[in-house]
């Protein structure tokens, strides 16, 4: 849809330089003076005018602007956005007639068309012979080279009618793409779509600055209009090289960029904030020093995309192709900015549909490295599974050990586990000592089966020939006692070579809900106890213990009541 768009735009656009087209140069001269030096005296001093546009310039305080044709049909006159104190608008009769009217920055009109602004030519009756344009305090050279005599608001054509519903429903799709960051952060929290939203925010916010749409919905004076414009182009740029540096592959981001980008970026915010502000001293160089300033930050944006795409970055990739549409175009921007032969040109529709292309290949890019990111998170978090699985895993029985049960005994007491039984194999020293160790490992293998075989009993190897068991169930200690006993039966059944009968003892404890909470180590050391009295008793039973009451606080409050079970 978004490709859609674009090419309705490039086909809706206008060609060539918007605000003067069709302008005849030879109609169109140039003077400048003092702040002394009025229209009325300049408009007939043949020798002060001069109808080459690249000798203007901006040291003096005054520039004129004189149209001599064509001059009875038009009403307005439309010029470049830029910051200037005063404009006068005079027009001469063909008897000396003069009528004029002067406006402040702020009484202009932004126009809908382009960064542009119109006023109203001065009435007069009659031939008009010449009508001249005086800024006081003018910064921007473009804003003078660019002036037109119109007979209609270039906002109300045809073709503006068209642009504009397209030009809003590309800021639309740019900002659809805020939504889908958003989805992509919360799975996966990287900083650089965090970046990457400001970027498509700036971005869309400069296409409705400098295509004017935004004065369609918000009135916003001269001055102001002209400051945005400046700052959002300054952010946009700014984001879009902090998001270079967050996007590509740390593994494949030179050094220099990841050093510099970060103060780059930071310093052209600020210079395009100094040169929308009200700083006198700095409009003299009809902003060729903001242009100049903004340099750096671009060539080290190059350079961190070509030196990361020879690193073998993918993501580089989708930055080379996106912003070589940018690039190119500020790069021409500035170019005819700082030659002294050409116009300076705002390249208003290149910008735009460089700017949309470029968000259109990074979502793409943006989407892909997500993929990438969740493929490698997802197999970190499976070998960290399997690692964990690994440390909390008994080798030879494959039942959990101590370390797990140490570390998720509450977990396991919220699922309702409430029977705590610890079992331990009778005279196992005598099986390795008569049979072997080979002998003995299986037969804690076979243990391990048996002990682990019951859906609702977790199965803990302890260390050595002691084994845990925690049960749920209104029969868990009746399921206990059987698989204790079946010990007995499986081992002799199943190990071969075994030259004794293999018994267990087995201390339970019982951990009703009212007991509230304890810890995994209080609870062992009960049911070890317990199992001290089965072996004490003779072995091969278990002994059973109720813990009606236990608080930490008070571990002297605890109520035991136990029963005997033996083989």
């Amino acid at each position: 849809m978004l490709a859609g768009l674009l090419l309705l735009l490039a086909a809706a656009l206008p060609s060539g330089r918007a605000l003067a087209a069709g302008a005849d140069a030879e109609n169109v001269c140039f003077a400048t003076g003092p702040a002394s030096l009025a229209a009325s005296e300049i408009v007939a001093r043949e020798a002060a005018w001069r109808c080459d546009s690249q000798t203007l310039s901006l040291a003096s305080d005054r520039v004129f602007i004189r149209w001599t044709r064509d001059l009875s049909v038009q009403r307005h006159m439309v010029a470049r956005l830029g910051h200037f104190d005063r404009l006068t608008l005079t027009s001469f009769g063909n008897f000396g007639e003069i009528a004029s009217r002067t406006f402040l920055a702020r009484d202009a009109r932004p126009t809908t068309s382009g960064p542009q602004f119109i006023v109203d030519l001065p009435p007069m009756k009659g031939d008009i012979t010449a009508i001249v344009a005086t800024f006081d305090g003018l910064s921007h050279r473009a804003t003078a080279i660019d002036a037109a005599l119109v007979k209609n608001d270039p906002s109300l054509a045809a073709d503006q009618m068209t642009r504009q519903p397209l030009i809003a429903g590309l800021i639309g799709m740019m900002l659809v793409m805020l939504l889908l960051n958003l989805a992509l952060f919360r799975a996966l929290r990287e900083s650089f779509l965090v970046w990457h939203s400001l970027m498509v925010a700036s971005f869309a916010s400069l296409v409705a600055f400098r295509t004017g749409l935004i004065n369609l919905y918000i009135p916003l004076d001269l001055p102001s209009w002209r400051a945005l414009v400046i700052i959002v182009f300054g952010f946009a740029l700014a984001s879009g090289a902090m998001f270079t540096r967050s996007f590509v592959e740390p593994e494949c981001l030179p050094r220099a960029s990841r050093k510099y980008l970060g103060p780059l970026a930071l310093w052209s915010a600020i210079i395009s904030i100094a040169w929308a502000g009200p700083f006198q001293a700095l409009r003299s160089s009809g902003g060729d020093w903001h242009t100049i300033g903004l340099l750096p930050l671009l060539v080290m944006t190059a350079y961190t995309i070509v030196q990361s795409i020879r690193r073998g970055s993918r993501a580089a990739r989708f930055l080379a192709i996106g912003c070589a549409p940018l690039i190119a175009t500020f790069s021409y921007q500035a170019l005819t900015q700082l030659h002294p032969e050409m116009v300076s040109q705002d390249a208003v529709m290149p910008l735009i549909l460089s700017l949309a292309f470029e968000a259109l290949i990074i979502v793409v890019g943006v989407i892909d490295r997500f993929i990438a990111l969740r493929e490698e998170r997802d197999q970190a978090v499976h070998a960290a599974r399997v690692l964990e699985e690994l440390t909390e895993r008994d080798p030879l029985t494959g039942l959990l050990n101590r370390r797990a049960i140490d570390t998720r005994f509450e977990d396991f007491l919220a699922q309702g586990y409430e029977l705590v039984a610890v079992l331990d194999l009778d005279h196992f020293k005598a099986v390795n000592d008569v049979s072997g160790h080979s002998v003995g490992d299986q037969v804690l293998r076979v243990c391990g089966s048996v002990l682990g075989s019951d859906k609702d009993a977790v199965a803990v190897r302890m260390g050595g020939e002691e084994f845990l068991l925690l049960l749920r169930g209104e029969d868990a200690e009746k399921r206990a006692e059987k698989l204790r006993q079946s010990l007995s039966l499986r081992v002799a059944r199943e190990v071969e070579g075994l030259e004794q009968i293999v018994t267990a003892s087995m201390g339970v404890l019982r951990l009703p809900q009212a007991a509230g909470k304890i810890d995994f180590s209080t609870a062992y050391s009960r049911a070890d106890l317990l199992l001290y009295e089965a072996k004490t008793a003779g072995r091969n039973r278990g002994v059973t213990a109720s813990l009606s009451y236990f608080e930490k606080e008070h571990p002297g409050g605890d109520q035991l009541s136990s029963q005997t079970a033996a083989a």
